[in-house]
């Protein structure tokens, strides 16, 4: 017991009594925060919205799926959400929409008497808002499967469009169920399209006994036709009034053609919106084809939107002429205007009677606060007046934060591809850039991983390639870096000579630039593996290096990724060279090749350890001597 205490008494007294720790506080500087409410809907950050509906007063609603919300755009353009807190979940019901919880919402639908319909996809629920707020469950009990009668304890499963009829019967794309369902005003749910067999059949016949694949959307005619969205079938179906299912466009082959014949002989590639005008035309947004296509009464189908080139770019002309990134929704005004949920570009866009397409809504938050911006960001490095460079990667920009916090672009249009070298980095492609470094003269280094090269960009904003061919593989060493191969460069670091470090990723390889532009390999064999740990590193294997960094004292560091190691690299030098500035000089009676001046009155070199080699009329250390030799090498 007594030494039980003595252990007690000596654990109290060496306790400190005047600890002080050092805490830090936690702050988001880019990225998440507000996402745009109460400012003009272009300032507005969206997160791959898919669902787009347009009420009878031209306000326009969106099911912005990936922030959890619905949001909706004022006639004057300013953004608010209606109903989501932003967190995904389940909750709310009976209460105000805004503090209630969805989970990935796909689609929104606009009933005769303003109040909103939600397809609440991965809730497996359908809800609503009436004009004063109030959200409620309308079908689907929140288990995925099938089953039916009382629409609120039917089970649906990951369904994703929604449309309402003008005697506001709720028609529902239940996705995964391969069914169209239909809730009537007195809340019994049936299926009316789809026997739950994903396939295709049944043309000609009932729409219950029709097979369906993932049905995506429906749209309903002036005339109550019931149109669906068959997207893996990649075909628009119809049923009339008398349950009769057909085909109206596509020949369920994935691809793109057709464009002014019969839409029936027309390839879409995965549909997945659709809207009716009110003169009965059909528009389709035909996703993997980056395109809005239009079907006329007779049954002849066109482009109205898109190049077919997935991208971002085109706003203030011609929409045939434009990019688009996967569209997913699509919605036409009373007065005939189209507004196309321009999912992966994360905008609404609107195309103009007269053809003409515009940004009403998303962005990337440029000009704004960091923390209202949109990035999808790897890497970030800071300049030393403290801005932060982000590489944006999936955005395919570099961003810049002001210490003021406001964010910009400073290179890439947002398009991935190659283009822009010698002209401003803010007009130039870049396709997934991962690393960026910045040197002391302020030049930003980035790794333009897809492109599978080294990208410049100088202080007066003009961009250059410095390593790389654009062409996968490797080669190169010993040559100029801009005739070099990489293989998903992702890293880069730059050391304080100046000389670029590439974390070289698919070959294995960690490779330096010169600074007069010579490549070479460092560190790997090319060999994916582990081994080297203690010898020469260009004898070493690594497995996809990552990152890359260079410590003040030119020891390398690298994110040896599929190795799950942080690896070191410590320069050295071979024979009796010392290493001084970041290379190998041989000692010369007290002297190097870092002060040429002295070797041989400034008339030669250090070969070699106490050795000069000296050129004509020269001789030795640092006499100056003529002789008639036309080179002397000697050892004094």
């Amino acid at each position: 017991m007594n030494f039980v205490i003595v252990i007690l008494l000596c654990v109290f007294f060496v306790v400190p009594v005047n600890t002080q720790t050092l805490l830090y506080n936690i702050t988001t500087v880019v990225g998440g925060g507000n996402v745009g409410d109460g400012l003009v809907a272009t300032s507005a950050k969206l997160y791959y919205p898919s669902g787009i509906a347009i009420s009878s007063s031209d306000e326009t609603y969106i099911a912005d799926t990936n922030n959890h919300r619905i949001r909706k755009i004022t006639t004057s353009g300013i953004i608010s959400t209606i109903a989501g807190n932003g967190t995904a979940g389940y909750s709310g019901d009976g209460s105000s929409a805004k503090s209630a919880q969805l989970y990935y919402p796909s689609g929104v639908a606009i009933s005769s008497s303003d109040e909103i319909y939600i397809v609440d996809r991965s809730n497996n629920r359908i809800r609503k808002i009436t004009t004063s707020g109030i959200i409620s469950t309308i079908a689907g009990n929140g288990t995925a499967g099938y089953s039916g009668d009382v629409a609120t304890s039917a089970k649906l499963y990951y369904p994703s469009g929604i449309a309402i009829s003008s005697s506001d019967e709720t028609y529902i794309a239940d996705t995964n169920n391969h069914r169209i369902r239909k809730i009537t005003t007195s809340g019994i749910i049936s299926t009316i399209a789809g026997n739950g067999t994903a396939g295709y059949s049944g043309d000609g016949s009932s729409a219950k006994s029709a097979q369906l694949y993932y049905p995506s959307g429906v749209a309903i005619s002036s005339s109550d036709e019931i149109y669906i969205v068959d997207r893996s079938n990649n075909r628009i179906r119809k049923i009339t009034t008398s349950g009769i299912i057909s085909t109206i466009a596509g020949n369920g082959t994935a691809g793109y053609s057709g464009d002014g014949s019969s839409a029936t002989s027309a390839q879409l590639n995965s549909p997945s919106g659709i809207a009716i005008s009110s003169s009965d035309e059909i528009y389709i947004a035909d996703m993997f084809n980056n395109r809005i296509r239009k079907i006329t009464t007779s049954g002849i189908i066109s482009t109205i939107a898109g190049t077919g080139t997935s991208g971002y770019s085109g706003d203030g002309s011609s929409a045939t002429s434009i990019q688009l990134y996967f569209p997913y929704g699509v919605a036409v005004s009373l007065s005939d205007e189209i507004y196309i949920a321009d999912m992966f570009n994360n905008r609404i866009r609107k195309i103009t009677t007269s053809g003409i397409i515009s940004t009403i809504a998303g962005g990337i938050g440029d000009g704004l606060s960091a923390t209202t911006a949109y990035i999808n960001a790897i890497t970030f490095e800071f300049s030393s007046s403290g801005e932060i460079y982000i590489a944006d990667t999936n955005n395919h920009r570099i961003r810049k934060i002001t210490t003021s916090g406001i964010i910009s672009t400073i290179a890439g249009t947002g398009t991935s591809g190659y283009s822009g070298d010698g002209s401003s980095a803010t007009s130039a492609q870049l396709n997934s850039p991962y690393g960026i470094a910045i040197s002391s003269s302020g030049e930003i280094y980035i790794a333009d991983t897809n492109n599978n090269r080294i990208r410049k960009i100088t202080t007066s904003g003009i961009i250059s390639t410095i390593a790389g061919t654009g062409t996968q593989g490797y080669s190169g060493d010993g040559s100029s870096a801009t005739s070099a191969q990489l293989y998903n460069p992702y890293g880069v670091a730059i050391s304080s000579r100046g000389e670029i470090y590439v974390a070289d990723y698919n070959n294995n390889r960690i490779r330096k630039i010169t600074t007069s532009g010579i490549i070479s390999t460092i560190a790997g064999t090319g060999t994916s593996g582990y081994s080297g740990d203690g010898s020469s590193a260009i004898s070493a294997q690594l497995y996809n290096p990552y990152g890359v960094a260079i410590s003040s004292s030119d020891e390398i560091y690298i994110t040896d990724t599929n190795n799950n190691r942080i690896r070191k690299l410590s320069p050295w030098c071979t024979g009796n060279a010392i290493l001084l500035d970041g290379s190998c000089e041989y000692p010369c009676f007290g002297t190097t090749n870092k002060i040429p001046a002295v070797v041989c009155s400034g008339k030669g070199s250090c070969i070699g350890y106490n050795q000069c080699n000296c050129t004509a009329d020269y001789f030795g250390y640092k006499w100056y001597l003529k002789v008639n030799f036309e080179k002397l090498r000697v050892a004094i």
